[in-house]
C-alpha cells in the first residue's frame, strides 16, 4: 500500500518480494476465504491487536474498514459482510483482488 500511494504521488518505486511470486502470503492467507477486514466499531477492531493496537491506531484509523472496502471496490473486487461480522471479497479468493491491484 505504502508503494502504491507513494507512487501515485509521483515517486519512482521498487518493490522487493522475499517470495518467488508477487503477493504469495496474501494467496496462501485466502485459500480458504480471504477475510479482509471486520465489521466492528473501530475500537472493537483494534483491540483484535492486543498490545499492538497502539502502534497501529493511527494508521488503521487512517485507513479503516469502510476505506479498505472501497478500495477493493475500486479494484472491481466488491466484498460482503460474512455472518461472523468478518469482510470477504465476493469472489471468496484472493486471486481476483491480487490481480487487480497488481
Amino acid at each position: 500500500m505504502a508503494a502504491e500511494v507513494l507512487a501515485a504521488a509521483g515517486l519512482a518505486v521498487t518493490v522487493y518480494e522475499h517470495m518467488p511470486s508477487v503477493g504469495r502470503k496474501l494467496l496462501l492467507a485466502g485459500r480458504s476465504g480471504l477475510n479482509i477486514t471486520h465489521n466492528e466499531p473501530l475500537d472493537d477492531l483494534l483491540a483484535r491487536y492486543g498490545p499492538g493496537a497502539g502502534h497501529l491506531a493511527t494508521a488503521i484509523r487512517a485507513f479503516g474498514p469502510p476505506a479498505l472496502r472501497s478500495w477493493c471496490g475500486s479494484l472491481g473486487e466488491t466484498t460482503f459482510v460474512g455472518s461472523t461480522g468478518q469482510v470477504f471479497p465476493a469472489s471468496l479468493r484472493a486471486t481476483p483482488l491480487l490481480r487487480a491491484w497488481l
